[in-house]
């Protein structure tokens, strides 16, 4: 007993000495958004920009944004600031960047349209006569979506190899006017099929596993995880997927678990993009572009 009131009495010694520091109050959201949910950067400068009619947004292989707007196509740094513009062929619907950073024009013509990184022109002939084309997108081959034809197409150039993606039907494994692409990591073409809302992941070969989004509805819905009228498939590094539909864009996991959610009450976003490490997120309408972040926390700075 007397040991032990000892020791007490050293602690109490011990404690009531030197600096004392405040307990920090439990922290509270104070009104701060939801990890992971995406915030608008209202002083982003790509969005002063003057477009007319945004058809197509990515960020390509090589970091940059691009966004096709009628004939033109703007390059912007990721901090908002346009570094160059392409001319691009008229009747154009959709962009896509291959590793060597040519850039590719798909869209109402017969032909797909190729620039390299030095400016260099040269043409390509889809397979099949396929002539309007709403979506495209470079790994191996060359994927492409004719939305008359309700057609995804995979094909190599000055080759016979045509690999045939989806065609036109009801159910899932099928488009009904089919718009954009992208090719996620695992090998998947995802695909917008517009008239059946929902968005298909499509395998390149047997031991990729498909993957459905949206439901069995093909009349749509606004309730989360549904598609009312989808425009645009991304995906970034990690496999979580990105679908803009007439209202907002929705983010998914590879399994296709609804994670978070962008909503644009007065305008209808056209195209999305998102940068490889699914931190900034590039949301296009028809005449304005916009950047959100994502709010992974207050960062502690300084030293202790």
């Amino acid at each position: 007993m007397k040991r032990i009131l000892q020791i007490f009495v050293i602690m109490l010694i011990a404690t009531g000495c030197g600096k004392k520091y405040p307990i920090p109050p439990e922290p509270t959201t104070g009104g701060l958004p939801p990890l992971g949910s995406y915030v608008k950067d209202i002083n982003w400068p790509g969005s002063d920009l003057n477009y007319q009619d945004i058809k197509d947004v990515i960020v390509g292989k090589d970091g940059f944004i691009y966004v096709l707007d009628g004939a033109m196509v703007h390059k912007l740094l990721i901090t908002g600031e346009e570094v160059g513009t392409i001319t691009a062929p008229q009747n154009m619907e959709a962009i896509a960047q291959d590793e060597e950073r040519n850039i590719y024009f798909a869209g109402i013509d017969s032909v797909i349209h190729v620039v390299s990184r030095g400016g260099e022109w040269r043409t390509l002939t889809p397979p099949d006569s396929l002539c309007n084309l709403c979506g495209i997108t470079v790994s191996n081959e060359i994927y492409i979506s004719d939305t008359l034809s309700d057609v995804v197409l995979g094909f190599i150039p000055d080759s016979n190899v045509v690999d045939t993606i989806a065609r036109f039907g009801n159910g899932a494994l099928y488009v009904d006017n089919p718009l954009d692409l992208w090719m996620d990591p695992l090998g998947r073409v995802l695909t917008v099929s517009f008239n059946h809302n929902w968005v298909e992941a499509f395998p390149t070969d047997s031991t990729i596993p498909f993957l459905h989004l949206g439901g069995d509805n093909p009349d749509g819905d606004t309730i989360e995880g549904k598609f009312y009228m989808p425009v645009d498939v991304v995906s970034d590094d990690s496999g979580y997927i990105y679908v803009a539909d007439s209202f907002r864009i929705q983010k998914f996991d590879e399994l296709g678990n609804f994670v978070t959610d962008v909503i644009f009450e007065d305008e209808r976003p056209v195209s999305v993009a998102i940068t490889d490490d699914g931190k900034y997120l590039i949301v296009a309408t028809r005449t304005q572009l916009y950047k959100f972040e994502r709010f992974d926390g207050l960062q502690q700075g300084g030293g202790y």
